[in-house]
């Protein structure tokens, strides 16, 4: 793992969403009485895949005596479930496969573009700032965009 902070919890954080995602699906599946198989999965899976970074980054942010960087991770997770459990249903039916993806592309630009700030920032500010600023602006525009297109397919005028 990366001796820089903001690496570390952004990686980190790609695990809690997914799980905490997978773990909040499951909770709304019980709350909506639909019990299953594959809901005792995604609660074993993702209970997996979000609480095992959370041990791995409780020690290595415990170790760089940056503790309160563990109560970030507890906040990126339990966001992710409550986001998945609570959301409307009728909210989500907005969001089709298009929408996904330019959310989707559109977070990964972000990240990738903090990732090339975060390695690259304190070696050579004047290519990294820039680079990073670009693919963090690209990124956002379409992550925009993906919620704007969702929030017009829901009806609402925007």
């Amino acid at each position: 793992m990366s001796s820089n902070p903001l690496v570390a919890i952004i990686f980190l954080s790609l695990f809690h969403v997914i799980g905490g995602s997978a773990l909040g699906w499951s909770l709304r599946q019980f709350l909506a009485r639909q019990f299953g198989c594959m809901t005792w999965f995604f609660i074993v899976w993702g209970g997996m895949f979000g609480l095992l970074p959370l041990i791995v980054g409780t020690a290595i942010f415990s170790q760089m005596h940056l503790t309160y960087l563990v109560g970030a991770q507890v906040v990126v997770l339990a966001a992710a479930i409550a986001i998945a459990a609570f959301v409307p249903p009728d909210f989500l039916q907005s969001f089709s496969s298009s929408n996904f993806i330019m959310l989707g592309l559109g977070g990964l630009f972000v990240l990738i573009g903090s990732a090339i700030f975060a390695f690259g920032g304190t070696r050579n500010l004047n290519t990294s700032l820039p680079a990073s600023a670009i693919v963090i602006f690209v990124g956002g525009v379409f992550f925009v965009l993906g919620i704007i297109y969702a929030l017009r397919n829901r009806g609402n005028p925007l």
